[in-house]
């Protein structure tokens, strides 16, 4: 599986966009969804399975939360039309788990919901540590009434073993 991440770097300040547009570019398949869809396009030409995360985590207002929100299925149904795999990761501070665990669980099954219904899959990708209890909470309750969401778990955390077993557990898949 192949990750492509778009990021609204238009967003940032000139100063940072000059000094990231380098570094960034290695990594990030574009400043927009249709730069992305084209790199997406080049990889399944080639063979990959691919997944599309668009970036901008920890997001500050509820405004950003539900703004991100519509922007992942925004890209799901773009996704679908070019017909690429509907395959994406999020994160959850991103649909404002700082700001509500509520509110970000309803945002989850919003894009949760929109994705089954075009045949795709979520990835919930684990943040900082400080976040890991919620989200694992979270893609558990979600994934009891959708199938098509799994996590991402760090490696590194003396937890992940653990953390591995009670996923498979449930059913969930975990990259």
């Amino acid at each position: 599986m192949q990750s492509i991440s778009y990021e609204p770097i238009m967003k940032l300040p000139f100063h940072k966009k000059v000094f990231l547009r380098p570094i960034a570019k290695r990594f990030i398949g574009g400043e927009n969804l249709e730069e992305a869809i084209q790199a997406l396009h080049h990889l399944q030409q080639q063979g990959f399975k691919t997944s599309l995360d668009y970036l901008g985590e920890s997001v500050k207002n509820e405004a950003e939360a539900c703004e991100a929100t519509e922007e992942y299925i925004k890209t799901l149904q773009s996704l679908k039309n070019e017909g690429l795999d509907k395959n994406i990761s999020i994160k959850l501070t991103q649909l404002g788990l700082d700001i509500d665990e509520t509110f970000a669980r309803e945002n989850l099954v919003k894009v949760v919901q929109a994705a089954g219904e075009m045949g795709g899959f979520v990835r919930v990708d684990m943040e900082d540590s400080a976040h890991t209890e919620q989200t694992l909470r979270m893609v558990t309750q979600v994934h009891k009434q959708y199938a098509h969401v799994g996590v991402v778990l760090q490696a590194m955390l003396r937890r992940t073993p653990e953390d591995v077993v009670e996923m498979l557990k449930e059913g969930i898949g975990v990259r």
